[in-house]
């Protein structure tokens, strides 16, 4: 009878945890289905008109002398460019998935003493609050979550930093020796990734050399292969800056920016950077409760769940876990906002913060699994049953505030988003039809004053990042280099 007891009790829970891993799912595959009916917004012009104008190799040589040296950033977008306008609608779905499935696998390494099913579902549990959390600290998630330029940018980098986190915690895991050739993909991993953004190379560079830091200060068996790994990351990181760096392109955007730095300014700049820092975690807490809640309940409710509880955890231990995460992550955001500061004199914008969210995240749950490893150390040693259960029951409460909640504003996106579909596809057959006549200047519907599209209004992404009726505004510009026309305006 107990045994039948045991069994209905982890039935229960493992119920309950299908609900509370389908419920953020459910809001990504809403943003999914958002995205099906997203098309080119401001940037997006401009990179299909460069490889319409310069081919795939060199539009990448043009942005590089005009624009940029993100390298990484422009090779992925313009191959994206490459499949034309049919996979704008996919993007989103695509993206999201790969972000489940990295984290997955990172997380993978980190719950031993399960099943192999068991453990894969509270992976994949794991992933989709850490995704969906993410994303939602972003008051303008749809920069990232439905525009190709914020996902080819800076939604990325999370992605790739997971997937490396895996490959290293799986191979630690191992005693052989490091191989050249997995010194060579560490290497090169760190420098694609590193070809995305300043934000992210900064960030690299800087987690890289904290994680050679502390590795320097312990004495493991471990740590040998670490270093084998983290150093040639390192180098790969650093080659990737100074190519970025040497980019002509770089000189033209700063003569776009406001504010950009002189020598005298640097030290001011770079304190308030790390006083931002300092900042940053309480203000997610302040201004993000329900995420931070949901995060930090989700990580106490992991622990729990876990079948390997009967592993001995000092107070010790927990203390120093929990000051060596909270400063790598300290560090992680820190160096998110130091380019934006030194170099502009402001905080960077919100969609380059996407990484110091996901780091915080991913901290935030931490904290809840460290909360209940000394909740079951020091109190509660045996029947972790009733406290399972106030966790789940506590957890739904903040999904109800948090993507249950995103999800019914997302549903009165839904009719606007289809007529905005509707009207984007015909005005793009519009101009395409008038284009094949042979003319030159043209005038098309503004979307900013349709009534249909009063539920976007004009402070979302599909609205912001449409033409406007000057053909001198820089999305008019972009459009008509894209549709091939000498202006376009809108009325």
């Amino acid at each position: 009878m107990r045994f039948f007891d045991t069994k209905a009790k982890k039935l229960l829970v493992d119920i309950n945890l299908i609900g509370i891993t389908l419920i953020p799912l459910i809001s990504l595959l809403m943003f999914a289905y958002l995205g099906t009916f997203t098309r080119y917004i401001s940037d997006d012009y401009f990179s299909v008109a460069s490889l319409h104008e310069y081919g795939y190799w060199g539009a990448q040589a043009y942005w590089w002398e005009n624009w940029s040296g993100r390298y990484s950033f422009i090779a992925l977008i313009l191959f994206v460019d490459l499949f034309g306008l049919k996979v704008i609608p996919v993007l989103p779905a695509l993206f999201q998935t790969l972000w489940l499935l990295s984290v997955s696998l990172a997380a993978y390494q980190l719950l031993p003493g399960n099943s192999f099913s068991r453990r894969l579902f509270l992976n994949f549990s794991l992933a989709s609050v850490i995704t969906w959390v993410s994303l939602r600290s972003l008051v303008q998630y749809p920069e990232v979550v439905f525009w190709k330029t914020g996902i080819c940018n800076y939604a990325i980098s999370p992605i790739l930093y997971s997937f490396f986190f895996g490959f290293l915690y799986r191979r630690l895991q191992k005693t052989t020796q490091v191989r050249i050739l997995e010194m060579m993909l560490s290497l090169a991993l760190a420098f694609v990734a590193g070809g995305f953004s300043e934000t992210g190379i900064a960030v690299q560079i800087t987690l890289l050399g904290g994680g050679i830091y502390f590795l320097a200060l312990k004495n493991k068996s471990s740590q040998k292969n670490a270093l084998l790994l983290l150093i040639p990351a390192l180098m790969g990181s650093i080659l990737a800056l100074v190519i970025m760096s040497l980019s002509p392109g770089n000189l033209e955007r700063a003569g776009n920016l406001d504010n950009v730095f002189q020598i005298p300014d640097i030290a001011p700049r770079f304190f308030t950077s790390f006083e931002q820092a300092l900042l940053f975690i309480p203000k997610w807490f302040v201004e993000r409760t329900t995420l931070a809640a949901l995060a930090f309940l989700f990580g106490m409710l992991i622990y729990l769940v876990c079948s390997s509880l009967n592993q001995a955890t000092t107070l010790r231990q927990i203390i120093n876990s929990y000051f060596e995460i909270s400063i790598f992550v300290f560090l992680g955001v820190w160096s998110t906002l130091v380019p934006s500061f030194v170099i502009r004199g402001y905080a960077p914008p919100e969609r380059a913060l996407l990484i110091a969210f996901f780091l915080v995240t991913c901290l935030v749950i931490f904290w809840g699994w460290l909360a209940a490893t000394i909740l079951h150390s020091l109190f509660i040693k045996t029947n972790t049953y009733p406290l399972q259960l106030t966790m789940i029951g506590l957890v739904y409460i903040a999904l109800v505030f948090g993507p249950i909640a995103t999800i019914t504003a997302n549903l009165k996106l839904l009719p606007s988003l289809r007529i905005y579909s509707i009207l984007w596809d015909e005005r793009d057959q519009v101009i395409r039809d008038a284009v094949n006549r042979g003319e030159r200047i043209l005038t098309v519907t503004n979307f900013q004053k349709h009534k249909d599209l009063q539920e976007l209004d004009n402070a979302s992404l599909w609205i912001v990042g449409d033409m406007e009726e000057d053909p001198d505004y820089w999305i008019n510009q972009g459009a008509a280099r894209y549709y091939g026309l000498d202006q376009l305006s809108t009325k």
